[in-house]
């Protein structure tokens, strides 16, 4: 024996090593027990089975991962985070039932229309769209003193002006005489009687000096 080999035997025989090595004999044997062994002798000796595994680990995308490796362990943080767990979820579970109801096409297809997403950016950032935000609050609080039980007059008024703009025959009066024929005919008799009654409810809130607004400031 060489006393480069003595060396080596007397070194491995200390007491620390030999720690180490009951250690390591100690992993062998429970890995050969679960059978983990015979598979890592399985891989070793499939030649192709080692490419892929080398090519792996020397690919572009491993050393990329290797030169992020901070970033990584950073987001990996966040996701394992509790709180942000659970958003995670509640949105993973938020694109599975938009999925399931069918409504997560449709907007993919209109993400990859640049036309009408285009038209759809337009539409939302405009002057008057703006100009809404800007009054948001002011519009909000208007809108909440509307008796909604008196919607449906409303519509049906939007309503009924809009067909008689569109096929109504309209004609300009030119005479007093003629005034006095339409009063003969109910449905604009009925008409006056809905814009004078109007006109009453407008007079009452109207305060001579302080304007309209004012008094239903008041009022409301």
């Amino acid at each position: 024996m060489t006393n480069g080999e003595f060396y080596a035997l007397d070194n491995l025989l200390k007491d620390e090593k030999l720690n180490s090595l009951n250690k390591i004999l100690d992993v062998i044997n429970t890995t050969d027990r679960l059978g983990i062994l015979d598979v890592i002798k399985g891989i070793l000796e499939d030649e192709n089975t080692i490419g892929k595994i080398i090519g792996s680990l020397t690919s572009d995308d491993v050393l990329e991962l290797l030169v992020n490796w901070d970033k990584v362990i950073k987001t990996t943080k966040l996701f394992i985070n509790e709180d942000n767990i659970y958003n995670i979820q509640f949105l993973i579970n938020l694109i599975d039932k938009v999925r399931s109801k069918g409504i997560l096409d449709p907007i993919i297809g209109l993400l990859e229309d640049e036309e009408s997403l285009g038209k759809i950016i337009n539409a939302l950032i405009n002057d008057f769209t703006l100009n809404l935000i800007n009054h948001w609050e002011e519009i909000i609080n208007d809108l909440s003193r509307i008796d909604l039980t008196n919607f449906k007059y409303y519509t049906l008024l939007v309503s009924a002006t809009g067909e008689a703009l569109k096929t109504e025959n309209v004609k300009p009066i030119t005479s007093i005489w003629e005034i006095y024929k339409l009063l003969k005919d109910p449905d604009i008799q009925r008409g006056l009687g809905v814009a004078a009654s109007v006109l009453k409810r407008i007079g009452k809130l109207y305060v001579p000096d302080k304007g309209l607004a004012f008094e239903v400031e008041k009022k409301l």
